[in-house]
């Protein structure tokens, strides 16, 4: 699963939820709209999805990739979500901004999740003193699901909380 490249005309984008042994999740604030979605972003040519889901973390939040298990992923098709963007929505129709579904229609795009469950403690930075290496996050935080469900889920992007509802109903019921 990890060594698929974009030469077939595909563009990929990845997120990573991960979970704490708690089971809160790993939100990242983009600074662009506002609003709070998954660690994630594309896949690089000749980049593997787990090696970008790996950086795209990292990038985001601080966090390396050894701090959670992301390979566990590559095993379990529990811990795995796929979904194609609707090529019949115009690209520049909300949600686009965090979405990663904000290709032209014409191409074949494709979102990525990946479950990881964190390893050992990740304290995070503090972003006043630390940024994010993306310059399109403001911050990462710890969500527990009681908070993510009353206040972070009706923000999330739809494809974003699809892949969440999915592996909450899959891996932590």
């Amino acid at each position: 699963m990890d060594n698929p490249t974009q030469s077939s005309g595909s563009t990929f984008n990845v997120s990573v939820a991960i979970a704490d042994a708690t089971n809160r999740l790993l939100l990242v604030k983009r600074r662009d709209s506002g609003r709070w979605t998954l660690p994630g972003g594309g896949v690089h040519p000749r980049e593997g999805h787990l090696a970008a889901a790996g950086r795209e973390v990292e990038e985001e939040t601080g966090m390396p990739v050894s701090y959670y298990n992301l390979a566990e992923a590559a095993r379990d098709p529990r811990r795995f979500y796929w979904e194609p963007c609707d090529p019949r929505r115009p690209y520049h129709q909300e949600p686009s901004s965090g979405d990663d579904c904000n290709s032209s229609p014409q191409d074949n795009h494709h979102k990525l999740f990946f479950w990881a469950t964190l390893i050992q403690p990740f304290e995070l930075p503090d972003y006043s003193q630390h940024p994010p290496q993306d310059p399109d996050i403001e911050c990462a935080q710890w969500v527990t699901l009681a908070d993510y469900h009353l206040y972070f889920e009706a923000q999330m992007p739809e494809v974003h909380a699809r892949a969440i509802a999915w592996f909450l109903k899959n891996i932590v019921s």
